[in-house]
């Protein structure tokens, strides 16, 4: 078999697939990337996989004859991103080789049998039931305004994730590490096709799909399947050509807390001020901090919030912030970083803070509505 195609496209194809082969992995087959093509319709299918996700990628080429071959992700990577801006030729010239010529260029790269890449799903072929269209741009945006909130610890996987919900024209994420959690919603257009569920996005997953939603049309193809979740788009190549892009991520089974019964309900100290104002005044008060020292004071009093950090040996920072607050004076401790944090993702200018007592989550959320909800547990001072 023998294809040729724009180094460019090339290039890009691979730079989609090459970070989701498992380079790390025992099996040699996990670290290559399948090429598959059939001289019929000229379409070339470069995938790669590993235990959590995989992508697969279409695209035309000109082909000579029909044949696949597995590649390691980094060799034909390395080679095809540093080639000259002309056409590429592959040949698979012997079972275990391909040449690799662009220009007076040439490269051999040793290869195995396509036989032991693992069956990768094809979402395309699920009962049309399953799959629905959904804006790029919104599934984008819940991603964004939730993903810094998802505990790393692999050792619980409950919520080492994003629980992702859609139900009554709602589409929600919710994450938590169990000292913070965030909780964003968006309305879509077409929401009447899109079916109930309720799923848990482990972070692998998460970090793919943020990879998959960077370009490509501003509606993507979604479908559920048992354990998996499949999106199809899209984009254009540097050539102009259309490349099709398949992912597919594995679920967590495990189930997500409850998180609607951590949402406090009687935090009835409430704050109004400006998230700009308030971001840049804690970034300042928390400039000597350090990963052991985070600690910053809130300090309640008539329409003004005193923010104090007390560094050790490092010294101490002091600030007022002009908020809205008509309350009783109260004093309360947060970690800085998840302050600088929720604060960062908040989608609103004019901001509200619902305080309880020392020992309750804070709540904050646009001042004009729910969409979102970022609850941050306070230190003990």
């Amino acid at each position: 078999m023998k294809i040729a195609l724009n180094k460019n496209t090339l290039s890009f194809i691979l730079a989609n697939a090459w970070h989701v082969a498992d380079k790390r992995s025992t099996s040699r087959i996990l670290s290559c990337i399948l090429f598959r093509v059939t001289a019929k319709d000229g379409m070339l299918k470069i995938a790669a996989t590993n235990p959590k996700n995989s992508v697969q990628q279409h695209v035309k080429v000109n082909a000579d004859g029909d044949g696949a071959f597995a590649v390691q992700a980094k060799s034909i990577y390395d080679v095809v991103r540093v080639l000259p801006e002309n056409e590429v030729e592959i040949d698979r010239y012997s079972d275990d080789r391909i040449l690799v010529r662009c220009g007076k260029f040439t490269s051999r790269i040793p290869v195995l049998s396509e036989e032991e890449f693992p069956t990768l799903p094809d979402p395309r072929k699920l009962d049309v039931k399953k799959q629905f269209p959904m804006p790029s741009r919104q599934l984008e945006r819940l991603i964004k305004h939730t993903s810094f909130s998802i505990s790393e610890d692999e050792t619980r996987p409950y919520i080492n994730g994003a629980l992702f919900e859609s139900d009554k024209g709602i589409l929600r994420m919710v994450t938590t590490d169990g000292h913070r959690m965030t909780v964003y919603k968006e309305e879509p257009e077409e929401a009447g096709r899109i079916p109930k569920n309720k799923i848990l996005i482990p972070l692998p997953g998460i970090r793919e799909l943020e990879k998959f939603l960077e370009s490509g049309e501003e509606k993507i193809n979604v479908s559920f399947e048992q354990g998996s979740l499949h999106f199809v788009k899209k984009v254009i190549a540097p050539d102009g050509s259309d490349v099709e892009i398949l992912l597919s991520l594995r679920l967590t089974e495990s189930e997500f807390p409850p998180y609607e019964a951590v949402i406090p309900r009687s935090n009835d100290k409430v704050c109004i001020c400006n998230r700009s104002a308030l971001l840049d005044a804690i970034r300042r008060v928390s400039v000597l901090a350090s990963e052991r020292q985070r600690t910053i004071n809130f300090q309640l009093v008539q329409n003004t919030l005193n923010l104090r950090a007390e560094y050790h040996d490092a010294g101490e920072t002091e600030e007022e912030v002009e908020v809205a607050y008509t309350g009783e004076q109260m004093s309360v401790g947060f970690n800085s970083a998840y302050l600088i944090h929720v604060l960062g993702a908040l989608p609103s200018e004019q901001i509200e803070i619902r305080l309880g007592g020392e020992l309750d989550g804070a709540i904050f959320k646009p001042a004009e509505n729910d969409d979102f909800i970022g609850i941050v547990m306070p230190i003990r001072l």
